[in-house]
């Protein structure tokens, strides 16, 4: 026997060159107390008892499967199959998928397949929303009786149409299948909850269209069109439906899980359709029992006992959410203790937020959408996917193990993208597409989150940064020892500067961005690349080895510290605080001995990031753009060996953006030894070119271009 498994613990039984013995001989057989048919000897017949073969013949459902043999659910449903079958000879030699439809759909073989169990309605509801009350009693009464009865496989809806009016239907059953007409049925309701899930287990639906015309401004928050809140539900599938609940403020699904035992799992919708939403597409929730407890160390009491545990949204799209609450128009969100949690769809026109995860832990959320766009909304900055911390969770209950990959969000609409709170995120193959808006925002952001790993991910902005890595306690803490591989960075849309990345915070560490391809706005080619916001502001000079703070503002100095400045040579930190300074006014220990006049000084990060390897530019044709801006390095944010220069022309323009430009390296392969600049300032200071190769030309801050015609022990000095 060969059997076709098409949802779980649900089987199709495929019996393939079947004898159809004459009906005597199943009869006697039935008389004989036989319960289960031997598939080899074949006792099934057609009414005439007439021998015959068919190359393919489907059974009915509504046997278990018991390897070899298949016990029937009860005697209805042997004669049932054998009916069925004889009706769709014909049809039972095409595709399998095919004929069972047919099968299944044939008048006369529904009427003996289900006896009472499927109800044939003779009233028709008419034009969609006009149903009589009598044609809705009906009808209600009807599905109700169907999507309840125990051990019935599979109930199939015989009209394209429902109307029930004023009432919901209230969903307990296991191991049932719920088959809309061909092309699909429609069911409407004038109530907000139209299907709600009790105790349910092994359910799945195929081809119907849930739609409630309820009208509400009010915030309906506690249901849903379609919800199963605090119960029990497992193996659930939804297959090519859709969703609509326009008119009331509203979801379109919610599932909750907050109560022992009652949890969430193995639920699937494929190739579904949220067409239009009041409120939120689908809502995921998990509430911890002390989630109202700020800054809690405990592990909270329900963790293991409520979950939502796989939940996938393959296909299909979510579109139109918000619109009565754009403030609440997410396309997705899940928030508290959730694993597996997979979004593979398109999103449209969706307000404040395409995928959002809110204090969620262990979560393995999977986002993979193959178009991303409309994500706006006015009130608020909205983000296309945003992934962030509850402020009322700990920093040890981190989002782990999250995947974001091939989504794309690039018709300019979206205003963010948020990765807070996270730990060992994984992004790859992204396409963001951000704009700052009236909002402000425009970037992409990581807050508290540490171990992310970025992968061939590109982002076109156009706000005040391109990348924000900070550390805010509201967010998480650190965020450190996250890294960005093969990252392209975009700015051809800006209309004025601003940084492509920025690292900030005191905790902000070891984060390092390895190969940049850099396309620069046309209006302005040349931008800062990094950049970040001081810790400390002082008034200071240095002798020797001596610092001498007169004037600080800011947060206390400290071992490790960056110091920049016009006056102060590249790579001077503070080394010791063993002078009259504890963190304010005094003297200071720094790791460079220089003579420096008093100035303004910015004090960096004590931590370092880095960005190493090519950093390269795309304008135009060309490779890279004429003029390339380093910005100012507050935060110490590193370049190693990196920006090759591959204009013919061999020249560079060094340009500051604020009081000083600290390049730490950037290299010139030209075919002879590396050109390094270790130290570029504001004009009437010295920019010295490690190892250059004469006969090319570098043009400096003040625009002057100066020939390189020798070299002095391996340096260079342009005044």
């Amino acid at each position: 026997m060969a059997y076709l498994d098409t949802t779980a613990r649900i089987r199709r039984t495929i019996i393939a060159d079947l004898d159809l013995l004459p009906a005597e001989n199943y009869k006697k057989t039935l008389a004989a107390g036989v319960d289960a048919f031997d598939i080899g000897d074949s006792f099934c017949s057609d009414e005439t008892g007439e021998m015959r073969r068919y190359e393919r013949i489907a059974a009915a459902p509504g046997y278990a499967d018991l390897g070899d043999r298949a016990a029937p659910a009860n005697k209805n449903m042997v004669e049932a199959n054998r009916i069925a079958a004889a009706a769709s000879a014909e049809a039972l030699s095409r595709d399998l998928e095919v004929a069972r439809q047919d099968a299944l759909t044939s008048t006369s073989a529904l009427a003996k397949l289900t006896n009472d169990a499927l109800i044939s309605i003779s009233q028709r509801a008419g034009a969609l929303g006009a149903g009589t009350n009598a044609t809705q009693a009906v009808n209600y009464a009807a599905l109700t009786k169907l999507l309840n009865t125990p051990g019935v496989s599979p109930i199939v809806l015989d009209r394209a149409y429902y109307d029930i009016g004023p009432n919901s239907l209230r969903v307990s059953v296991k191991k049932t299948e719920v088959w809309g007409a061909p092309g699909g049925t429609t069911i409407t309701c004038s109530v907000l909850k139209l299907l709600e899930f009790l105790s349910i287990e092994d359910l799945h639906f195929y081809d119907i269209n849930w739609v409630s015309t309820y009208e509400s401004l009010a915030d309906e928050a506690t249901y849903a069109l379609v919800c199963g809140i605090h119960r029990a539900i497992r193996n659930m599938t939804m297959n090519r439906c859709t969703f609509s609940i326009a008119k009331a403020n509203a979801n379109a699904l919610k599932f909750v899980a907050d109560i022992d035992g009652e949890y969430v799992e193995q639920v699937k919708f494929n190739d579904c359709h949220i067409l239009a939403a009041g409120r939120m597409g689908a809502e995921l929730s998990v509430h911890p029992n002390t989630l109202t407890i700020p800054g809690t160390n405990q592990k909270y009491p329900n963790d293991a006992v409520a979950r939502i545990d796989t939940f996938e949204w393959n296909g299909g799209s979510i579109k139109n959410t918000g619109l009565i609450s754009p403030l609440y128009g997410m396309a997705f969100s899940g928030t508290g203790w959730m694993n597996r949690i997979r979004v593979a769809t398109r999103l449209d026109n969706n307000m404040t937020c395409g995928v959002e995860g809110v204090g969620i832990c262990n979560s393995y959320i999977s986002v993979q959408i193959t178009n991303m766009r409309d994500v706006a909304n006015s009130l608020t900055p909205s983000a296309a996917i945003s992934l962030t911390a509850n402020a009322e969770l700990d920093r040890s209950r981190k989002m782990t193990g999250n995947i974001v990959e091939n989504c794309i969000a690039d018709d300019g609409t979206c205003r963010e993208v948020r990765f807070w709170y996270q730990q060992g995120l994984q992004t790859r193959g992204n396409r963001f597409k951000l704009s700052a808006g009236s909002t402000g925002r425009g970037y992409v952001t990581y807050a508290g989150s540490t171990l992310c790993k970025s992968s061939n991910d590109a982002y076109d902005c156009d706000g005040a940064y391109t990348l924000q890595v900070r550390s805010e306690a509201a967010h998480g803490g650190a965020s450190a020892f996250n890294e960005w591989e093969g990252l392209s960075l975009s700015h051809a849309r800006s209309t004025s500067p601003f940084q492509l990345t920025n690292f900030y915070g005191a905790d902000t560490t070891g984060n390092s961005i390895n190969g940049i391809l850099y396309t620069p706005s046309t209006l302005y080619p040349s931008q800062p690349l990094s950049a970040g916001q001081a810790e400390a502001t002082i008034t200071g000079s240095i002798t020797g080895t001596t610092l001498t703070v007169t004037a600080w503002s800011g947060i206390p100095l400290r071992v490790g510290q960056k110091l920049f400045g016009n006056v102060i040579d590249a790579l001077t930190e503070i080394k010791a605080l063993d002078g009259t300074g504890t963190g304010g006014l005094g003297t200071y220990t720094v790791s460079k001995s220089q003579n420096a006049g008093s100035d303004t000084i910015k004090v960096g990060l004590a931590q370092k990031n880095f960005i190493r390897g090519s950093i390269r530019s795309t304008y135009g044709f060309d490779f890279m753009t004429n003029t390339y801006t380093i910005g100012d390095f507050s935060v110490d944010a590193t370049l190693l060996d990196s920006v090759p220069h591959m204009l013919a022309s061999r020249n560079l323009t060094i340009r500051t953006s604020g009081s000083l430009t600290a390049v730490r390296s950037i290299i010139f392969p030209e075919g002879g030894p590396a050109q390094r600049i270790t130290n570029s300032t504001t004009g009437g200071f010295a920019i010295i070119l490690k190892n250059k190769t004469a006969g090319s030309t570098v043009t400096i801050p003040n625009g002057a271009t100066v020939n390189v015609a020798s070299t002095s022990a391996g340096f260079v000095i342009i005044p």
